[in-house]
């Protein structure tokens, strides 16, 4: 058989999904399994079946794989996943375990990194540039920086993990084991559990009726004019806004792009957002010089796929 398929894996804190791609063909299909919940071979089981899913869609076979890239949250090196604290691993050799079982080339990275590759070859075919920053705040918060398309990947691999940066040294506790961390304070998680919080002390809130109360749903309580929910939003907004200065000021890319989940609120994401970092900015002629034009800033939301589309394109460095 021939050896044409290539493969992208993106490892979730809630999902897996999987897209097989033909080169050739550009023939695609794609698999979505939930994140299980358990050992790293509970993980493995899951990475076959989204994988199973994306070549029968496509109409492929297993023997006809070429390669195989993954993204997966934490702090991955040379193929091990050293550290992913919202997977429960550490030092496992992930791409080992995966090569052992489909006895191909498997490229593991981290998965903010990989949707970073993902975006750039997205919007690098729309213009040319050379810096992009990509911010990804989901299940969890993290970020990565590309010059020419190659991440910065630091001396232990843990360039981009914002999401640990402490903002409020007494705030809530992370999964990490610190308090205050960004991403205790911005991710999906986090603005749940501050709508708990909330529901608590003021049971007539809209939010106490949604069911069930995710990020979407207070979302949508804010869009239904409940003033809780966008305090909520607007809380949030304000330290994503550091977290985009931080980075901007950084890394003076010529684009930041923002994915992950969240991002699949659109507008309703992006405007508060927006007034949050007018307002951060101030008459900071510094901070004027930061993203001042509107199209710096872009919204990657979940339907572009771009953690997949980079993942294959680890797989297609592979196959040559």
């Amino acid at each position: 058989m021939e050896n044409r398929w290539l493969i992208g894996v993106d490892v979730g804190g809630t999902k897996i999904e999987a897209m097989a791609l033909d080169g050739e063909r550009g023939v695609q299909g794609y698999g979505k399994v939930g994140t299980p919940q358990g050992s790293p071979q509970d993980l493995i089981r899951g990475i076959q079946s989204a994988t199973a899913q994306a070549l029968e869609a496509a109409g492929g076979w297993p023997e006809e794989i070429r390669a195989i890239g993954v993204g997966i949250p934490g702090q991955v090196q040379e193929g091990v996943v050293r550290l992913a604290v919202n997977l429960g691993l550490r030092d496992f050799p992930m791409a080992e375990a995966l090569r052992a079982i489909w006895n191909r080339p498997v490229r593991v990275e981290n998965d903010v990194r990989v949707a970073a590759r993902g975006a750039y070859r997205l919007l690098s075919s729309q213009r040319a540039f050379r810096r992009l920053v990509y911010l990804s705040i989901g299940t969890g918060v993290a970020a990565a920086a590309l010059l020419d398309g190659e991440p910065e990947v630091g001396a232990d691999h843990l360039a981009g993990e914002i999401g640990h940066v402490v903002v409020e040294p007494d705030g809530p506790l992370c999964a990490c084991g610190g308090r205050g961390c960004l991403e205790a304070l911005v991710s999906g998680p986090a603005l749940v559990q501050q709508a708990l919080e909330v529901i608590r002390m003021d049971p007539s809130t809209r939010l106490a009726q949604m069911h069930p109360l995710d990020a979407p749903a207070i979302y949508r309580a804010a869009r239904e004019g409940d003033e809780t929910a966008q305090r909520l939003i607007d809380r949030t907004a304000r330290y994503m806004a550091l977290a985009i200065q931080w980075l901007g000021l950084t890394w003076d890319p010529e684009v930041l792009v923002i994915g992950g989940g969240l991002t699949a609120e659109g507008e309703a994401f992006l405007e508060p957002l927006r007034r949050a970092l007018v307002h951060q900015r101030g008459a900071s002629r510094v901070g004027g010089e930061l993203f001042h034009s509107p199209d710096r800033i872009r919204l990657m939301p979940p339907s572009t796929r771009v953690a997949l589309w980079g993942a294959v394109e680890l797989a297609k460095r592979l196959a040559g």
